[in-house]
C-alpha cells in the first residue's frame, strides 16, 4: 500500500523573530510551532564561528557574519519600502521609525 503524505513547512517573520509551523496533508492547525528568538538566531549562528574555547571570531569569519548583517540590512530595508509603497497607494503616510500611520 502506497500513501502520499503532504508536507508543508512555513517559516513568517515576526517581530520577535521567526515563526516555523509544520502542517501535515490538509490540516487547518500547524502540527507543530515554535518561535525562534531573534537573540537565540543571531547567538546560533555567531556561534557557528566562534573560535573553539574562545570568544573570539577569526577575520574571515567576522567578514563572512557582517555580510549576513548586510543582508538583513538590506531585507530590513526593502520590507520597509515595499510597506511605504502599499501604504501611499492605500492612502495612509507612513511615519519612518514608528509602527504607526499618519
Amino acid at each position: 500500500m502506497i500513501a502520499n503524505l503532504e508536507i508543508d513547512i512555513y517559516v513568517d517573520p515576526e517581530p520577535t523573530g521567526l515563526q516555523r509551523a509544520l502542517y501535515i496533508d490538509h490540516s487547518c492547525e500547524p502540527i507543530v510551532e515554535k518561535l525562534e528568538t531573534w537573540e537565540e538566531i543571531i547567538d546560533r549562528n555567531i556561534a557557528y564561528y566562534k573560535v573553539p574555547g574562545s570568544d573570539t571570531l577569526l577575520p574571515c569569519d567576522l567578514e563572512s557574519l557582517m555580510e549576513l548583517v548586510a543582508g538583513l540590512e538590506y531585507a530590513a530595508a526593502l520590507f520597509r519600502s515595499r510597506i511605504q509603497d502599499l501604504s501611499a497607494k492605500s492612502g495612509k503616510e507612513y511615519v519612518e521609525g514608528s509602527a504607526s500611520f499618519g
